[in-house]
């Protein structure tokens, strides 16, 4: 969407909130109830202009929603006039209705700058991450900011006749039973041959919503990156990179110990693309993992949020990954660690 039509947009909107009265939510509940149900729900994304900064099917983004609090759904994309849906609050999800479709929708995140869903349509699912629309429509390029991700817990699942339960790494009892993420028994399937993985899981309440990682059930919990922003891997040739605050430590077979990057800056270019670069760090006296490397001086991490398999061990990452270093290029998967998220 240009600018002016984009700042357009979020003025139709606000100004809807305002003084349009908007038609009756078309939920089949009483209209009170919609209000009085929405109004129950923390406040953190009712009442105020989203825009689309990324969905799960590829389509372009900056579409604006705004989920008023008597239920109302209303809608602005850049190409047709405003529409209305309705939406209703659902355990700890939500139920929304657009074209008189109703649909289940999980609330993944929820903070001041993102808010991030996923809707349960007939056909399928889709996600979508929503930032604030003055963020949006001031955007006009790409952006330079800290890698960020929503908190997540590291852990096993295991499958039972009972169901599914979750032992985090840092609690050693009998775990709790939880709801899973549609694609787990795919991936206990593919992944496991005991009825347990490792995983990497964003919850809501007692339902796991996102499985970042899946692994098989020997992976130990301090496998995952507790003090690394971003930690990249990659098999035939062996690499590892692994981006933290203050250096970025790259590993191979051939040097174990490490060649070291600082002054590293990301890049979030929208669509779940994230790049990280970084310069070779100053020689340090005596040290072998600092020492110059003409095939090495720069190093370029790009990230792509999509699914990722490992092809030894068969484990599922969250992010596709490209290494550049000179002339050397590196593929592989990638994980967030700690330090990332907020």
């Amino acid at each position: 969407m240009p600018m002016r039509s984009r700042m357009l947009g979020i003025g139709v909107l606000v100004g809807m909130m305002a003084c349009t009265q908007p038609p009756e939510p078309a939920t089949g509940d009483a209209p009170g109830a919609a209000a009085a149900t929405a109004a129950e729900e923390p406040a953190g994304f009712i009442n105020r202009v989203w825009a689309v900064a990324e969905r799960s099917d590829g389509s372009e983004p900056g579409s604006l929603y705004v989920f008023l609090s008597d239920g109302t759904l209303v809608i602005a994309s850049p190409n047709a006039t405003p529409s209305f849906g309705a939406w209703r609050a659902q355990g700890d999800g939500l139920v929304m209705v657009e074209e008189g479709i109703e649909y289940n929708v999980d609330i993944l995140a929820i903070t001041s700058d993102e808010f991030r869903i996923r809707s349960h349509y007939p056909g399928g699912t889709l996600d979508i991450r929503f930032v604030p629309a003055s963020d949006r429509a001031t955007n006009t390029g790409e952006t330079t900011a800290s890698f960020r991700a929503p908190p997540a817990l590291g852990g096993r699942l295991e499958r039972s006749d009972d169901g599914f339960r979750f032992f985090a790494c840092d609690n050693q009892g009998e775990g709790r039973m939880v709801e899973v993420a549609p694609d787990a028994s795919a991936l206990f399937a593919e992944i496991s041959t005991d009825g347990a993985l490792t995983v990497v899981v964003r919850m809501v309440g007692e339902r796991i919503t996102d499985i970042r990682y899946a692994g098989p059930s020997e992976v130990n919990c301090n496998r995952f990156p507790p003090d690394a922003i971003v930690e990249a891997w990659g098999n035939e040739p062996f690499w590892n990179l692994a981006v933290q605050r203050e250096v970025t430590l790259f590993r191979t077979p051939e040097q174990l110990a490490g060649v070291r990057y600082t002054d590293g800056v990301w890049t979030g270019a929208g669509n779940g693309q994230w790049v990280y670069n970084g310069s070779l760090a100053p020689p340090t006296a005596g040290a072998a993992d600092s020492q110059p490397d003409a095939a090495g001086a720069r190093v370029r991490l790009e990230l792509s949020e999509t699914e990722c398999r490992d092809g030894m061990s068969g484990a599922r990452f969250p992010f596709r990954a490209v290494l550049i270093r000179a002339s050397e290029r590196f593929e592989g998967c990638a994980l967030e660690g700690r330090q990332a998220m907020r």
